[in-house]
């Protein structure tokens, strides 16, 4: 019998890294090649190459953009976690991680904003879509609420994840204390090795 894969997804500057940090830290097993990003780029080879998929039976795997990266319907069991988080800090997240992080100059932000939260919203409503034509178990976990009520938010994670015991201390003190909304700069700058941007 398949073990169950568990799914942590959602769009770019979501949680989705600190959600897999949560369960890695609570005890389940994840699936990834990036220390930091706890990521594979694998991911991005959905849907045309599926194999590694059976690596990731019984543990965690970060898949980004599921409406564009989709995991093969037949074949494997499924759960998934949608991360999703205020449409407006998100594109200010991602605004910040394209000029802090990839150096690229930034014209008309506020335009770039306005367009990065229209496309968003679209691709949400594609994605959540797309995951409820699985058919299979599924939770929405909002960003905020793992910051301002993380035991809540890991006992939520618990109760949905019920064939892997996970250490629900472990996954709140994952939590670094930072504001909701985004803001200049990165909490590693303060937080030596702790990579929650």
């Amino acid at each position: 019998m398949k073990k169950t894969i568990t799914i942590v997804c959602g769009l770019g500057r979501s949680g989705t890294s600190l959600m897999m940090r949560m369960l890695s830290n609570g005890g389940m097993p994840i699936y990834c090649s990036d220390p930091i990003l706890l990521e594979t780029p694998h991911s991005t080879e959905l849907p045309a190459h599926t194999d590694w998929l059976k690596d990731c039976e019984g543990a965690a795997v970060k898949i980004l953009d599921p409406q564009r990266h989709r995991p093969p319907k037949e074949g494997y069991h499924y759960r998934f976690i949608w991360m999703y988080r205020d449409l407006e800090q998100q594109a200010l997240s991602h605004l910040k991680f394209q000029s802090k992080l990839l150096k690229l100059p930034i014209d008309n932000p506020r335009g770039r904003k306005r367009d990065y939260m229209r496309t968003m919203q679209k691709e949400t409503d594609q994605a959540l879509k797309l995951l409820s034509e699985y058919g299979m178990p599924s939770i929405k976990v909002r960003f905020e609420d793992l910051l301002t009520q993380p035991k809540v938010e890991a006992y939520r994670i618990k109760d949905f994840i019920t064939d892997t015991p996970l250490d629900v201390q472990k996954m709140v003190c994952t939590v670094i204390e930072r504001p909701t909304k985004c803001y200049d700069g990165f909490l590693e700058e303060a937080y030596a090795g702790k990579k929650e941007l």
